[in-house]
C-alpha cells in the first residue's frame, strides 16, 4: 500500500516537522533525523499472523555511507496523520518491538528502489492490539543512527508518480479471524444468482427483479 496525501509522509529535524518536501530525509549526517510513515486503510484482519513486512523507497541519489536506521511503528490501533507542530512524530509512543536496518542498506541511484530489511514483529505488535481492527490507519516511525557523512534521500508523496515509500505487508490467511472494518460493495456476476420465485414454486425470473407481491413470493 502507498502513501496517499501529503501529510501521510513527514520529516521531523531538531523537533520542526517537514510536510510538503519532494524528498523524504532518513539521514542527514550526524543530526538526529525522524520520519514518519502512515499507510491508510490496512486490511489486516486484527490478530492476524503477520508473515512478511517491509518498505519500499525510491531513491533521491546514491549514498553508500554506514547509517543505522531503526524502524518502529506507533503503539495505537488507528494512527492520525502528522501536523507541522513541533516534535509532533518524535512525541509518538513507539512500540517496544523495533528493528535495526544496518546491514544493505545502501542507497541505489537516482529512480532505482531499495527495500529495508523485514521488520514483521512491528506491524504484528500493532495489529495485536485488541481495538485493532482491518482497514485502520498504522503509522513507522524510522530514526537514523548518527553517521558523519550518511545521506539517505527518498521520494515523497509530492514527488508525485507513485514513487512514495510503500509498506508491503503478508499475513497467514488461516490465522485471519479478527475484525474487520469499513466499507465493501459486492456486485451480482452470474445471471443464476439473481433469481425470482412465483407463489407456484416456479422461477419467473427475466430481465428485471420484481419486488411485488402480487408477482413473487421470493427474490433471492
Amino acid at each position: 500500500t502507498p502513501i496517499v496525501q501529503s501529510s501521510d509522509d513527514a520529516t521531523e529535524r531538531s523537533g520542526s516537522v517537514s510536510l510538503n518536501s519532494s524528498s523524504l530525509t532518513l539521514s542527514a549526517g550526524t543530526e538526529q533525523v525522524i520520519t514518519g510513515l502512515r499507510y491508510q486503510m490496512l486490511n489486516i484482519p486484527q490478530g492476524a499472523t503477520i508473515t512478511s513486512a517491509y518498505l519500499r523507497f525510491t531513491s533521491r541519489g546514491y549514498d553508500a555511507s554506514a547509517t543505522t536506521i531503526n524502524i518502529a511503528a506507533e503503539l495505537t490501533a488507528n494512527a492520525t496523520t502528522f501536523t507541522s507542530s513541533q516534535q509532533n512524530i518524535s512525541s509518538r509512543t513507539q512500540t517496544s518491538n523495533q528493528v535495526i536496518w544496518d546491514q544493505e542498506n545502501d542507497w541505489p541511484s537516482v529512480g532505482d528502489t531499495v527495500a529495508s530489511i523485514d521488520f514483521s514483529s512491528v506491524i504484528q505488535e500493532v495489529v495485536d492490539l485488541a481495538d485493532w481492527c482491518g482497514g485502520n490507519n498504522l503509522n513507522i516511525l524510522t530514526a537514523q543512527g548518527l553517521s558523519a557523512s550518511s545521506n539517505r534521500l527518498a521520494d515523497s508523496f509530492e514527488q508525485g508518480g507513485g514513487l512514495s515509500p510503500q509498506l508491503v505487508v503478508v499475513y497467514d490467511e488461516t490465522t485471519a479471524t479478527g475484525c474487520i472494518t469499513g466499507d465493501l460493495t459486492y456486485q451480482i456476476d452470474s445471471q443464476s444468482n439473481n433469481a425470482e420465485e412465483r407463489y407456484n414454486g416456479y422461477q419467473s425470473t427475466g430481465s428485471e427483479l420484481t419486488f411485488n407481491a402480487n408477482s413473487n413470493d421470493y427474490i433471492g
